[in-house]
């Protein structure tokens, strides 16, 4: 098993961030960012992934800031409309995080491989 204390990687600066994320004009309201590879940069890596979307207005849904945010909705108002958002992933690539920060991603277990 995979531990996530470890310093992450960066994958990209912040101006390809910027390009990537539609830049200031434009571009992703909502990013589900709970997926298998949510872990791969560590806690650290989540961490800063949140804070970046955070700083750039960007929801990041799928993944909590506080324990009682797990496995809850977002919802946004636009022009008086309301959406909401759920997200969860099937797994981390078998990488945990502490018990204290298991919150942090929302894992929803679709398809139970034991017999």
């Amino acid at each position: 098993r995979f531990d996530c204390v470890s310093a992450p990687i960066e994958c990209c600066s912040p101006e390809q961030f910027q390009h990537l994320a539609g830049g200031k004009h434009g571009g992703f309201t909502v990013l589900n960012i709970a997926n298998n590879h949510s872990l791969d940069m560590g806690l650290e890596g989540l961490l800063t992934t949140q804070q970046t979307l955070q700083e750039n207005g960007i929801l990041a849904i799928g993944t909590n800031s506080k324990p009682d945010e797990r496995d809850k909705g977002r919802i946004i108002e636009r022009k008086g409309i309301k959406v909401g958002f759920v997200a969860a992933t099937f797994g981390t690539n078998g990488r945990t995080l502490p018990e204290a920060e298991a919150y942090r991603v929302n894992v929803a277990k679709l398809c139970d491989k034991t017999p």
